[in-house]
């Protein structure tokens, strides 16, 4: 009955599922019986458990989710995947062996004859040859509520004197290395002894760390659950996309300054397709296999639609009354978008070292629809990482003013003796001067680490060369004056640059140089220098405008081509 295994905890389920599956194995050799449609049965009911096991897994991650406070847990320095239960088999010597049952059903025949001399022993008992264990699968409602954590306390990784052996009975050390539901689940993650915070440890959420079991239960499911590893697969790849899709709708979306679409548009939409592809993938049936982005297909109607359904589908977090992101007073969450920002890389990371084994359990019929999740959901991650960043540095920096600011400069009164330092030059300073000392403060007290602070600071110059190029395509004219003067505020701005942050090349500055660099190009160099592809990569339609109406054409025909050029790619 379907309704009564749905109360069986995962571990029971697997245990009768495995006793079962063995017992359509020795039928099979006995009579040679078609069980087709015993199979059939046991799918659906694998199927009907499975889905009502994976919705609690995501109301539960809901519930972890409104709880975080995207804190720092503290890791090892090598901390890996290998530290946490679910994963350490595969840093064994002997690797994974569970698979189909159907290799074991000669010893199960063979220990039937045992039986006319031991009626003590079960035919169907087969012990594991390896370190996994069902029991690790039994978290009680309490304990999957909970931030409990997922790691091994032993900090240990498996050798191959850990192994069973087919003949074995089970190890009683196994016993040791199953989630205890009587212990406090965040003892072990809290014990400073065993976790040293390290400048070069992982940034990773206590959830995210609970949320790289799920992904290493749902991995051993799929290889037991064989009938259903679509399902289950599918189900794998919800959870890591609610999490991530729970960190971009709290750190990735909130309201900007100003929208960073007007900077650069072609990355806005970059950015739109990845998270057009995680909500879809999201909504995708269990047992789906389809490949294709149908959402950039769909009307604007249709599509908002969809949307909403997922909006009431998932239960995304909102920013908890202790984690102010939107202050100046803590650096507009500095800490915490940082934290949650590497942590879903974590998890993505966990995703691709597991990504053989994923396949190997699925059908392959379903390798296509496998490979393009990965293609669509996991390889664009690290720019979207990036745009997290640079969401921050859009408050870290203050883009309206700065941009007013250069276009506030006196340009007319500029003359060729007159090259003192604009006032924009000293507020960018400024900034990125209290950036430096803040952002050393939270690497000082392993808030976060070296590698999160250099991304900070990477996507915040990148943001910055975008900002001087914005501010100087809004000038009412360009002279040689204006010129130099412009070129000699970005020598001594680059240098100063360099000496706060210690970054050198800064990043994106040759975009900076030659957009400045343009207005000395002939007619014929300029038309050929915005037609080229990376050229309308990196600057909006509106600041080759700016540009084109700043330049001295003496060709009325080369001006008009290249409004014209800039118009229909618009």
């Amino acid at each position: 009955n379907s309704s009564k295994l749905s109360t069986f905890k995962l571990n029971e389920f697997l245990k009768i599922l495995n006793a079962v599956n063995k017992f359509i194995e020795v039928g099979e050799a006995f009579s040679s019986s078609n069980t087709t449609p015993l199979r059939n049965s046991i799918k659906q009911r694998s199927l009907a458990y499975f889905s009502n096991y994976h919705s609690e897994k995501l109301e539960n991650i809901a519930t972890m989710l409104e709880n975080e406070m995207w804190q720092r847990c503290p890791v090892p320095k090598n901390f890996s995947i290998y530290d946490i239960k679910e994963f350490q088999i595969l840093s064994s010597s002997t690797g994974w062996s569970l698979g189909t049952v159907a290799s074991e059903a000669s010893s199960i025949l063979q220990k039937f004859s045992d039986l006319v001399y031991d009626w003590h022993k079960n035919p169907f008992y087969l012990p594991l040859k390896s370190k996994f264990n069902t029991e690790e699968y039994n978290n009680n409602d309490n304990n999957s509520k909970s931030n409990g954590s997922l790691i091994n306390s032993e900090n240990r990784k498996i050798t191959q004197s850990d192994q069973l052996s087919s003949d074995e009975e089970e190890n009683p050390e196994l016993l040791q290395d199953t989630i205890d539901e009587d212990s406090d689940p965040n003892q072990t993650m809290n014990n400073k002894d065993n976790f040293k915070e390290d400048d070069q440890a992982p940034l990773v959420t206590l959830i995210s760390v609970n949320l790289a079991g799920y992904l290493g239960q749902y991995m051993h499911m799929m290889r037991v659950l064989k009938s259903i590893s679509l399902e289950v697969f599918n189900g794998l790849t919800q959870i890591f996309i609610y999490y991530v899709l729970a960190v971009n709708s709290l750190f990735g979306e909130p309201p900007m300054p100003i929208p960073l679409a007007s900077l650069t548009p072609a990355r806005n939409t970059h950015i739109k397709s990845i998270l057009t592809h995680l909500r879809e993938q999201f909504q995708q049936p269990l047992n789906s296999q389809s490949s294709d982005s149908r959402l950039s297909r769909l009307s604007i109607e249709r599509r908002n639609e969809l949307e909403q359904n997922l909006a009431n589908k998932l239960r995304l977090p909102k920013p908890s009354q202790h984690t102010e992101i939107l202050s100046s007073g803590t650096f507009f969450g500095l800490k915490e978008r940082s934290v949650a920002t590497e942590s879903f890389v974590f998890l993505s990371n966990v995703l691709i070292k597991i990504r053989a084994e994923l396949k190997t359990a699925l059908p392959k019929s379903a390798e296509q629809h496998f490979d393009n999740f990965f293609k669509n959901c996991i390889e664009p991650l690290p720019n979207l990482q990036n745009w997290m960043y640079r969401s921050l540095g859009a408050y870290l920096l203050n883009i309206d003013r700065n941009i007013q600011s250069i276009i506030n400069v006196r340009w007319d009164s500029i003359t060729k003796t007159n090259l003192e330092i604009s006032s924009y030059v000293d507020e960018i300073i400024r900034e990125f001067e209290l950036l430096e000392a803040r952002i050393n403060i939270f690497t000082n007290e392993r808030s976060i680490n070296k590698f999160a602070k250099d991304e900070i600071i990477e996507a915040t110059l990148k943001l910055c060369m975008e900002i001087l190029i914005e501010g100087y395509s809004k000038l009412k004219k360009c002279t040689p004056e204006i010129r130099n003067k412009i070129q000699n505020d970005f020598r001594v701005l680059k240098e100063r640059l360099e000496r706060i942050v210690k970054f050198k090349p800064l990043p994106d500055i040759d975009n900076v140089e030659q957009y400045t660099k343009s207005w000395t190009l002939t007619e014929t160099e300029l038309y050929n220098w915005i037609k080229e592809k990376k050229t309308i990569t990196k600057y909006s339609s509106k600041q080759l405008n700016g540009l084109i109406t700043t330049y001295n054409f003496q060709r009325k025909d080369v001006k008009d081509a290249l409004v014209n050029y800039i118009e229909e790619l618009t």
